[in-house]
């Protein structure tokens, strides 16, 4: 960009890995989305929270904590005990790390509040967003239909205007780690490129940037490609720099021996 342009051009690395599409969302989005799993994971959330506000709710949490934290170490002294007499290395002693926050598995909106809001003020000239790894392995694409769109909503809400969004996809080949008996990975990353891409189709001033083809793995292998792909895009659709002519599949004939695809222009 810089190259083409013939200015400094500046980014804002806000990437955490492991993410789950929830953690870009702010809480106003997430509460507004009416799909039942996602209302119970928010009610789960919400009560959580409560509690740990609460001095009474917060006491019996740490008194909780404590209480198994007790029987754990006299169970480890058992177990140390133990593996003395037998000349066997002792068992890792349990570390005392009483909760520091609200006890759930992964507060949603985190992300966005800790590394969005802040930095949702500056002259930022749009956004490229690659994500959706996590919704394979964890497997929670029914709700990812509802949070990803709403995370697009959450970054221009913090943004304060309707940024171009550069959705990067995943890549195709996916990988082969957990229990594939209903659905291997490759399929799940399928669907997690169709809900980028309709939502992409469903939402204006937006950039669907193809990674399927660039590595082997969960994440892309080449990323000089990805790189040059979401370059052409600011370039088309940001910067106006170049004229584009983006291109989608309409439908495909199966026929004899041979696959006819039909392309179309998306505007």
């Amino acid at each position: 960009l810089h190259t083409r342009l013939g200015v400094p051009v500046g980014i804002i690395n806000a990437a955490s890995g492991g993410a789950m599409g929830n953690y870009w969302c702010s809480l106003d989005e997430l509460h507004k989305i009416d799909f039942a799993p996602v209302k119970e994971m928010m009610a789960a959330q919400d009560q959580a929270v409560a509690d740990w506000d609460s001095p009474a709710g917060r006491k019996r949490i740490l008194d909780e904590y404590e209480k198994k934290f007790a029987q754990d170490l006299a169970q480890w002294e058992k177990d140390a005990a133990q593996a003395a007499a037998d000349k066997k290395k002792a068992p890792k002693k349990p570390e005392h790390k009483p909760p520091t926050g609200p006890q759930v598995r992964s507060l949603a909106s985190y992300l966005y509040n800790a590394r969005i809001v802040p930095i949702g003020r500056l002259a930022v000239r749009g956004a490229i967003y690659l994500q959706g790894e996590q919704q394979v392995l964890d497997w929670h694409v029914d709700q990812y239909r509802y949070t990803f769109p709403a995370v697009i909503r959450s970054f221009r809400a913090a943004m304060g205007e309707e940024i171009p969004f550069g959705i990067i996809t995943l890549q195709g080949a996916a990988h082969t780690k957990g229990n594939l008996g209903e659905m291997d990975m490759s399929d799940r990353s399928a669907i997690v490129r169709e809900i980028h891409y309709r939502t992409h189709l469903a939402t204006p001033n937006t950039g669907f940037i193809c990674a399927a083809d660039v590595g082997l793995g969960l994440h892309p292998n080449w990323k000089r490609p990805v790189a040059e792909r979401a370059v052409w895009w600011a370039l088309t659709d940001v910067y106006k720099e170049i004229e584009g002519r983006p291109m989608s599949v309409k439908g495909v004939d199966f026929l004899p021996g041979k696959a006819v695809v039909h392309i179309q222009e998306e505007r």
